[in-house]
This record gives structure tokens, C-alpha cells and sequence, in this order.
């Protein structure tokens, strides 16, 4: 658009991203062995070896995508895991191939965690009558998915989603005096102006000249600074909530998912949070732990939270 007006900025200034600004991949690989083996004083025979080893398997992946100047996206996850491996030392062709075959499957899941940010700025800095505004909006998902003990797989696994909303605004009330003229007189400590000659007519009125300053008399200029002593507000509005579901009996593959079985849903990796219906739904799925010894309670929490200043 080739119009210089402001009020034409919106418009002028609007672009879309096709691509992210940054895609990041990256491993790690830590693989531990250790052996103990006590003497046996007195005796020739030897004690058997004590083994300490793991093998861990570490993913994280990172992505922004500027959608537009106004529309930011965030995602991070990380994802942990374990290659399992035989009891002993890797001494024969079968273990060594059972830990390749591990390695390459990526190991067994241990712990999930994603979050996903995504802000919107309101472009009120392209509207000249709101120019002297700021407003942002941010909604945040974390999700988590933690495995359970091998000795207790009956008890399940543990899973967590939770999303926080956030709403800001900063108001510059200096900004907005600023686009009066008689206003920015009251807020200057402008001298006053000489005293002109008299002039030879004196029934003809003087016209002031154009980018004149105005003078305003210090007792009216000091009851008008109160009524404009505001500078600037800010208002943050935030809601929290948050659901742990223990007792989760399916498995992580896909942004903490199971594409095999779709458990628990998509919109549990994007922060849902589940009413009563919801979880007697999994429940009746078969997904949540059913076992007499499981005693753990789901978990929900809630806040909300406004604070506003001025000065």
C-alpha cells in the first residue's frame, strides 16, 4: 500500500510467516557401567559381580514461529527415556543386539513434558487513537506424563495438563495528554510570554500566531495538573488451573499421546481440563487404574488473579 497515512498502518504493515524462525533438535546419549566385586578374604572363591549401570536416551525439541509481527508461537518438549538393557555385562551377540534393538526404538518412555505459548499482540500502536495503548494476550499449555514403577505397573502412570491465561494493558496517559496541544501546556513549564507593545488600536484583537505556545496561568495550571497527575495504569489478569490424573494406564509416543489407541486426546496435549464426565469416560475406557490397592485422588486447581497499578 503506497498511502503514508497512519491510520492506514494496520493494513500497510500486515505480514504472515510461512516458515518457523527457529526449528532445534537435539540428544543425549549417557550410557554408565560399573562393576563391584568384594573380595572374599580367606577363601578362593571369588563373590559374585554387583552391576551398576543405565542408559539414558534424551530428546528436546524447541520451535518458534513468528506467525505474524502480532501472532507468536512457542513449543518446547523434552522427552526422557531409558534403553534397557540384560542383567550382567553386554558379554553375548543376543544382549548386544537386545540393547540395539532398544536404542533404536528410542528407548522406553520415563518422562514426557511439553509446553506451547502462544501471545497476541492487539496492534493498537497502528491505531492513532489508541496508540497510547499496549495490550497482550498469552495462553500457555503444560503437559506432562510421567511413567510409573516397573514393580507396580497395575498402579499406572501419572499425567498432567494445565493451561494459564494472561492478559495485559499498559495505558500511558502521557501519551494521550500529549495529543492536545492545551494539554501538553498544562504539563509544560512554559515561562510566560512578554508583554507586547501596546498596540495603536486597541478595540482590534490579537491573533495568535500558528505553533505559538499557549500560556496558562500557574492557579489554573496547577488544579488542572491534579485532574491530569494520572500517568499511566497497568492491568494483569491471569487464570491457572491445572488437572493430575493419576492412575494413567496408556503409554507416550506423540506430544505425549498414543496415536495407536488416541488416548487421551489431542485436547488434553493442548490443556483441557476434564469435568466429572470426562474422567468417568476414561474410566469406563479402561484407561485409568482399576486396581484395590490404587489410593492416589485426582487433582484440580484454579486462581485467578487481577492486579492493577497506577501512578
Amino acid at each position: 500500500m503506497k498511502s503514508k497515512s497512519a491510520w492506514f498502518a494496520l493494513l500497510r504493515d500486515f505480514n504472515f510467516n510461512l516458515k518457523p524462525s527457529l526449528i532445534s533438535v537435539r540428544a543425549d546419549v549417557l550410557r554408565h557401567f560399573g562393576v563391584l566385586r568384594n573380595r572374599n578374604v580367606g577363601a578362593p572363591k571369588k563373590l559374585p559381580e554387583n552391576f551398576d549401570k543405565f542408559f539414558l536416551f534424551d530428546r528436546y525439541y524447541s520451535l518458534r514461529w513468528d506467525l505474524t509481527r502480532s501472532i507468536n508461537l512457542d513449543f518446547n518438549a523434552i522427552n526422557n527415556a531409558r534403553v534397557d538393557e540384560p542383567y550382567g555385562r553386554l558379554d553375548t551377540k543376543e544382549k548386544l543386539d537386545s540393547v540395539k534393538r532398544n536404542f533404536w526404538k528410542g528407548g522406553r518412555n520415563t518422562h514426557y513434558h511439553h509446553d506451547i505459548s502462544l501471545g497476541y499482540t492487539v496492534p493498537t500502536a497502528k491505531i492513532p487513537l489508541l496508540d497510547w495503548t499496549q495490550v497482550r494476550a498469552n495462553y500457555t499449555v503444560k503437559y506432562d506424563w510421567l511413567a510409573g514403577s516397573l514393580l507396580a505397573r497395575e498402579l499406572g502412570n501419572t499425567l498432567f495438563t494445565g493451561q494459564t491465561r494472561n492478559a495485559t494493558a499498559d495505558l500511558d496517559f502521557d501519551r494521550l495528554y500529549n495529543k492536545w496541544r492545551f494539554l501538553q501546556a498544562v504539563n509544560s513549564d512554559q515561562p510566560p510570554p512578554p508583554k507586547p507593545q501596546v498596540p495603536k488600536d486597541t478595540t482590534a484583537k490579537r491573533k495568535r500566531a500558528p505553533g505559538e505556545p499557549i500560556y496558562i496561568s500557574p492557579v489554573p495550571k496547577f488544579f488542572l495538573r491534579m485532574l491530569t497527575s494520572l500517568k499511566r495504569i497497568g492491568i494483569q489478569y491471569t487464570e491457572d488451573m491445572g488437572t493430575l490424573l493419576p492412575g494413567y494406564m496408556d503409554s507416550t509416543r506423540v506430544l505425549g499421546m498414543n496415536p495407536r489407541s488416541g488416548n487421551p486426546g489431542w485436547k488434553y496435549a493442548f490443556g483441557y481440563q476434564p469435568d466429572t464426565t470426562d474422567i468417568n469416560t476414561l474410566a469406563a475406557k479402561g484407561i485409568l487404574s482399576r486396581d484395590s490397592l490404587f489410593n492416589a485422588l485426582i487433582q484440580q486447581r484454579y486462581s485467578q488473579t487481577i492486579n492493577v497499578t497506577a501512578r
